[in-house]
């Protein structure tokens, strides 16, 4: 996994100099985005809460902001659970698979609490458990937009999905 590194000036359009902005306490934020395909929660707990555990490890080890995952086969219970251990350090935002969730799909982004309180979150389903809309206000200025996708395996599925997507997009 290799995380992402998102800029964001939140002095663009102003007209102040580098001193100024200095003296202000402005400047350029950066933030890593990663994304990582977990291929399944787990079957039992003791297994679903260590694999959490890993990708708590991974976001503070590597400093990553924002992980958009992928595979991760949860259901509401599970993920009640999960937020609960993890919720002082992780915000976890999840889109199970609507007729199956702890078998097939499931997306969702976690968010390292320790790095990054975003102002305001936002988030839109354009497919449940397979395609998810983070959108984020951080800083003063600073908007992110994120799409976290896991498209169908089946060929034949995914024209569909994607128009899907598309459609929902622009909507």
């Amino acid at each position: 996994m290799r995380p992402y590194e998102y800029h964001c000036n939140p002095t663009s359009g102003t007209n102040n100099t580098p001193q100024q902005n200095k003296e202000k306490h402005v400047g350029k934020a950066n933030i890593n985005i990663a994304t990582l395909n977990i291929n399944g929660a787990a079957s039992r707990d003791t297994l679903l809460l260590s694999k959490w555990g890993e990708i708590s490890r991974t976001l503070y080890e590597n400093k990553i902001a924002i992980l958009a995952l992928q595979e991760t086969h949860m259901d509401g219970e599970m993920t009640n659970q999960v937020r609960e251990i993890f919720s002082k350090n992780l915000d976890i935002i999840i889109s199970e698979d609507p007729t199956s969730p702890r078998s097939k799909a499931g997306v969702a982004f976690v968010i390292n609490k320790a790095l990054i309180n975003p102002q305001k979150i936002t988030t839109h389903e354009l497919v449940p458990g397979r395609a998810l809309l983070l959108k984020m206000k951080w800083l003063e200025d600073c908007e992110t937009k994120i799409l976290n996708i896991y498209a169908p395996v089946n060929r034949a599925a995914q024209p569909q999905f994607w128009q899907s997507v598309e459609s929902e997009r622009r909507r």
